[in-house]
């Protein structure tokens, strides 16, 4: 990933950058912080799951806690560092807002 590509999957609405019904994954944003200072190190979104219910977190917060990233930017992070789990949805946009 570029510089500009971690600072849109980091910022308060990376979702603008993605179409409906698009997938996409959150990466830890410790890791893409580090990824911007050239250092590497295997992803671990363990940090983003609760232990009792093995959800995605509800507190989160984009740029604070994770960012946003395609499927294929996701499968080009594990295939350079590794890592995981993987934390996958589908954009929802709702056009009648």
């Amino acid at each position: 990933m570029n510089e500009d590509e971690i600072q849109t999957a980091l910022s308060y609405s990376p979702l603008k950058s993605f179409i409906n019904d698009e997938m996409i994954c959150i990466v830890e944003a410790s890791f893409l912080q580090e990824l911007q200072t050239g250092n590497s190190r295997k992803i671990d979104n363990s940090s983003l799951i609760n232990e009792d219910t093995g959800r995605i977190k509800d507190s989160l917060k984009t740029g604070d806690d994770f960012g946003v990233v395609s499927q294929k930017q996701w499968d080009s992070l594990i295939n350079l560092y590794g890592g995981g789990p993987k934390l996958e949805g589908i954009v929802y946009v709702n056009n009648s807002v």
